[in-house]
């Protein structure tokens, strides 16, 4: 986003926190921009639901560095709901107009997940206060702009859809048997996950499913290989035992996260890939996935249903329905040409809706309005 802004003109610099001791803390972000890390007291990795208790230190820090030259800035835009909490503190420093992209939902989570306790309940009332106290909204998809009408009071005048974007430099259709051949996994028919081993992210669904489609369809397993990309060595290792414990270790391999580089050829080389989320706001993974001309089966859940059309780019099902899922899988993997169009309509589809030059014309757009209209 920073990169093509800067393509049309904007001067941006990101304020991150500085979680890693050996990077600089500033440095370039093409030609016209900066990275600019602050340490909010700590100068090293501090977990996601650590970080509110540190969001005071990030201000203060971050006033006294923007407070060298208050001119600089035409516009906030915060993502994220804990920099949207920093966002509103500098916002009144500043006296500059805020737009802000949640990119997911406290009141979705809860309501999914079942989840409750002190830090969703901050992040709600945070989340609140965000939505009372910025200039405009971006919502990524239109699910999401329901969640902060209906859950949050926004009003829908102070809300625009623009989804998130994908480098179709990167992430494009390209040979997939040359991708298996690179990947040692020729002759294979390939499902990929990619993904956080975490419960929201379905990943045991995915697994009920194979374990569905092994008993119903015992020959898919004679040339099919899944791949579980993402997490790190310990994920890799404990997803490994489940895989063992469930009598599916011949058959699924745990791969470590890999860099989004790499990340293409995998989405290349997979003949579905699959996002079996309890709740998805946008859902980049399948947006990257159709970008590479594979078909994606979701769940019917959030962003997915709009990112993926049913029966168009891929295949819409229940969220925690093993059973819908290796129905689709097994149709899949048995109809390569059907398959085939599918992905050739997903690719078409994000080179129309998702990608970059297109996403950032609008936003641009929506910070000239934002800023005329103050």
């Amino acid at each position: 986003m920073a990169l093509e802004l800067q393509r049309l003109g904007w001067l941006v610099d990101v304020f991150s926190h500085w979680q890693d001791p050996a990077a600089k803390h500033q440095e370039k972000l093409g030609p016209k921009g900066r990275v600019i890390r602050l340490a909010a007291g700590r100068r090293e990795f501090i977990p996601k639901d650590d970080l509110y208790h540190y969001v005071p230190a990030f201000v203060t820090e971050l006033k006294d560095y923007v407070g060298r030259d208050k001119g600089r800035y035409d516009i906030i835009h915060s993502n994220y709901w804990l920099s949207g909490v920093a966002g509103l503190s500098l916002k009144e420093y500043l006296g500059i107009p805020q737009v802000h992209t949640f990119h997911s939902l406290g009141s979705v989570k809860a309501r999914e997940t079942k989840r409750e306790g002190l830090h969703l309940l901050r992040r709600l009332e945070a989340e609140k206060q965000i939505v009372q106290g910025v200039c405009h909204l971006v919502a990524t998809a239109p699910e999401e702009r329901a969640s902060l009408m209906r859950d949050y009071g926004a009003r829908d005048e102070r809300i625009t859809l623009i989804p998130c974007g994908v480098d179709t430099k990167l992430f494009h259709p390209g040979d997939r048997h040359l991708s298996k051949a690179l990947l040692g996994l020729t002759g294979k028919k390939v499902v990929l996950y990619v993904g956080r081993q975490e419960e929201n992210k379905g990943l045991g669904t995915l697994l009920a499913a194979l374990e569905v489609l092994g008993k119903d369809n015992p020959c898919f397993f004679q040339d099919m290989q899944v791949l579980i990309v993402g997490g790190d060595v310990q994920d890799k290792n404990h997803l490994e035992e489940k895989l063992l414990a469930r009598g599916l270790a011949g058959w699924v391999t745990a791969v470590r996260a890999k860099p989004q580089e790499e990340l293409a050829l995998y989405y290349r080389a997979a003949e579905v890939c699959v996002v079996p989320s309890y709740y998805e706001t946008f859902g980049l993974v399948a947006v990257e996935a159709m970008a590479c001309g594979t078909p994606v089966i979701a769940s019917r859940v959030g962003g997915l249903k709009f990112t993926v059309v049913d029966g168009v780019t891929g295949y819409l099902v229940p969220p925690r329905d093993p059973e819908a899922l290796a129905a689709r899988l097994a149709r899949v993997l048995s109809d390569p040409s059907s398959a085939l169009h599918l992905g050739e309509a997903a690719a078409r589809r994000v080179q129309h809706l998702f990608t970059w030059p297109r996403v950032i014309e609008r936003l641009s757009s929506l910070y000239d309005k934002v800023r005329e209209s103050r």
